[in-house]
């Protein structure tokens, strides 16, 4: 998803602004999560998810869109590793400011 369109689905209350990261992985995406649990990640002009190095990174891109409050979301595959049937994942809000 393109920076306009990321730009549009976060003024729709049916989408919320999302930071997600995987707890083995060294890189965080942006997107927006629908009220189905459907995901759309922040891409480039080639149509590939944009990464940021760290959580403070990603939050400062979020604020580029006049967003205040998102939601970080991780995901722990080790769950699967120790006999869990699916991953966890957790959500916590996050207030953004400059």
């Amino acid at each position: 998803m393109n920076h306009a369109h990321f730009a549009a689905l976060v003024e729709n209350p049916l989408y919320t602004p999302i930071v997600t990261h995987c707890s083995d992985a060294t890189h965080y995406f942006i997107g927006v999560i629908d009220n189905r649990g459907n995901h759309y990640l922040l891409a480039d002009d080639n149509g590939e998810p944009i990464s940021f190095a760290s959580l403070k990174q990603a939050q400062h891109s979020l604020l580029d869109f006049n967003l205040r409050a998102a939601f970080f979301e991780m995901h722990n595959p080790d769950t699967e590793m120790v006999g869990g049937f699916a991953d966890i994942t957790s959500y916590m809000p996050i207030y953004l400011s400059k």
